[in-house]
């Protein structure tokens, strides 16, 4: 399946998490109330400094198409404001600048080995993982 393709499926149903990667559909389960609060709690940190810089813009649990065969949601994304034309209308069209993921014990290998590859690849400057766990994460330049 292409990225276009997988677009047109629309809406995801209630309780599922769908992304491309390597063409194939891929479901997992929604984030738990421990993620989502890492989340926004970081995403919360970054703006204030986003905003009042005029750096650019921070997006969350979006499609970024990051090759024609591969959609991810990361958690926090930033593009800088010289990049703020990737965002579309259905998906973000190119990497951000910076990923964030919040790694729960199930995404552990694929947030912190799978998805660095993806990221690196597809030219994303900087990637962060961070732990639903207190006081754990990562953070590594990929270029």
């Amino acid at each position: 399946m292409t990225a276009s393709q997988f677009l047109e499926l629309g809406e995801e149903p209630p309780g599922v998490h769908l992304e491309l990667v390597d063409g194939e559909v891929e479901i997992g389960p929604n984030r738990t109330p421990r993620e989502s609060h890492v989340d926004r709690t970081l995403g919360h940190y970054l703006l204030g400094h986003i905003h009042i810089d005029g750096l650019g813009g921070l997006y969350g649990d979006v499609s970024v198409i990051f090759d024609e065969h591969n959609i991810r949601w990361p958690n926090v994304m930033f593009f800088s404001k010289n990049r703020l034309h990737l965002i579309g209308e259905k998906a973000i069209e190119g990497p951000p600048d910076l990923c964030v993921e919040v790694v729960s014990p199930s995404s552990a290998t694929i947030d912190r080995k799978v998805k660095f590859d993806l990221y690196e690849q597809a030219g994303v400057a900087h990637y962060t993982t961070g732990s639903s766990t207190p006081m754990r994460g990562r953070s590594r330049r990929t270029r």
